[in-house]
């Protein structure tokens, strides 16, 4: 049937040209590579800070810390966790 299948044509077609107007898999890629920022700029200040926690003025700081003497506590339990 000739008239089905140009229908059917022109439905592909159009759905093509709806599929690449809204790409959502350059959306989706646009997201993930803000988010692979965010978490890599989250762990260089992770590393940056853990090197400053460990001069040897760092240390002299938390040694006077009321912080310091008090024993650590799980994260779970600080955060109302169990």
């Amino acid at each position: 049937m000739p008239g089905l299948e140009a229908a059917s044509q022109a439905a592909s077609r159009a759905r093509e040209r709806e599929l690449g107007r809204y790409n959502l898999d350059s959306t989706v890629e646009q997201l993930r590579q803000q988010v692979q920022e965010v978490i890599d700029t989250e762990k260089e200040r992770n590393r940056t800070a853990s090197e400053r926690a460990q001069t040897p003025e760092a240390k002299k700081l938390l040694e006077g810390s009321p912080a310091a003497k008090r024993p650590a506590r799980p994260v779970a339990r600080r955060l109302g966790g169990r």
